[in-house]
């Protein structure tokens, strides 16, 4: 007898408390909740929780769990956030970091500008695990590696026309 994927679901929930605690397979270590219903397929407890009981979730949010207890399945602790509201709020400083730099990672967020003093924009940022690097500064990084290389004649000849706009950048920089 084949049981359904509710019943696996519900079987390893526990609901005496306030939040309904997963007692299944948590990712990172007592992270979020998981479970399959096939040997490729990874369910993740508190959406699966949320969907059923609630609804889709709506297309570009998140589950905030308003509780912080993030292997909880109780769809009244959950609502749905943009990825920016979230990591404001905390949830992954709390899990990652750890309480003492909740703070930094909303204050990070509120940022315009690198350390450097380049804007953050769309076409400027590359989003790098969990945080943002600037892409002129990445530019700076790789230029100097380059000509550092270059002197000290680690690097073959290259045609002037290949590097005449890097180069140009990079004197720029520097100047």
């Amino acid at each position: 007898m084949v049981k359904s994927i509710e019943f696996q679901f519900w079987a390893k929930v526990d609901k005496t408390g306030t939040c309904w605690v997963w007692n299944g397979v948590r990712l990172n270590h007592g992270g979020y909740g998981q479970f399959r219903d096939s040997p490729t397929t990874r369910i993740v407890a508190h959406r699966f929780a949320y969907e059923m009981l609630v609804g889709p979730i709506p297309e570009g949010l998140q589950l905030d769990h308003l509780c912080r207890v993030p292997w909880c399945v109780n769809p009244a602790h959950l609502e749905p956030v943009t990825q920016l509201e979230n990591l404001a709020r905390g949830v992954a400083a709390t899990r990652r970091y750890g309480k003492n730099q909740i703070e930094s990672a909303a204050e990070n967020i509120q940022k315009t500008r690198c350390p450097r003093g380049h804007q953050y924009t769309p076409e400027n940022t590359r989003q790098r695990g969990h945080g943002r690097e600037c892409r002129t500064c990445e530019r700076v990084r790789s230029l100097d590696r380059y000509y550092a290389k270059k002197n000290a004649g680690l690097i073959l000849q290259i045609p002037d026309a290949a590097i005449d706009a890097p180069l140009n950048v990079w004197q720029n920089i520097h100047e």
